[in-house]
């Protein structure tokens, strides 16, 4: 997996909750901002994350909602045609947004093999 990273800062946090996304394309947000993604191994993402969420004030996360033995979300990455992903979906990549309480925040964006 391939990481990006996109520092910001904030003065309020978003609403707490559930709406619906008009949709995020890694496109648009690289047009704006150019993006290094970084490969990481698995064990290594997994800290990474972990350190962040225990740090986090709020979470803000893109991607589709699961319902089985408990709720979650999954597909918050690129979704873009790939090595795992055999159809692209435009307009529908996932993310991760971590806010501190420093006012900084961190959208975290995800790329398997083959995407660009």
């Amino acid at each position: 997996m391939r990481l990006g990273r996109l520092a910001s800062t904030w003065m309020e946090l978003p609403p707490a909750g559930l709406t619906k996304s008009a949709g995020l394309d890694y496109r648009t947000i690289e047009a704006a901002s150019p993006v290094s993604f970084l490969e990481y191994e698995r064990p290594a993402l997994e800290a990474l994350l972990t350190d962040k969420a225990k740090r986090a004030v709020f979470i803000e996360a893109w991607g589709e909602l699961y319902v089985r033995t408990h709720v979650g979300i999954h597909q918050v990455h690129s979704m873009r045609a790939s090595c795992s992903v055999a159809r692209e979906f435009i307009g529908r990549d996932g993310a991760i947004r971590f806010y501190f309480n420093d006012g900084t925040a961190e959208i975290l964006l995800f790329k398997y093999c083959g995407q660009v």
